[in-house]
């Protein structure tokens, strides 16, 4: 449904409201800041995990996102929920 929409309107904003108590997309230009947030968390986070994977540190990827605490951090790194490939061979053998 929401392709439908984008695709009928292809020079419209691509981020929109939703219609209150439709659920159906609108034709009205979501806020930037709104847009902004929606984008942003999800990339600090990916950012978060591709320091981590990269060889940062917990503390100097805080100090990078601008956290007082270490903690946030942890939550934000999935480096332990990887699986290598010598796991995916365990299991095939």
């Amino acid at each position: 449904m929401l392709q439908r929409a984008l695709a009928a309107d292809p020079k419209g904003a691509l981020f929109r409201t939703i219609g209150r108590g439709t659920a159906e997309l609108t034709t009205t230009r979501l806020p930037q800041s709104n847009a902004y947030a929606m984008i942003g968390r999800p990339a600090a986070a990916a950012g978060i995990t591709a320091s981590l994977k990269d060889g940062g540190t917990l503390e100097r990827v805080a100090m990078m996102a601008n956290h007082s605490s270490t903690r946030i951090i942890q939550l934000h790194d999935r480096r332990p929920d990887e699986v290598t490939l010598d796991e995916v061979e365990r299991v095939l053998i």
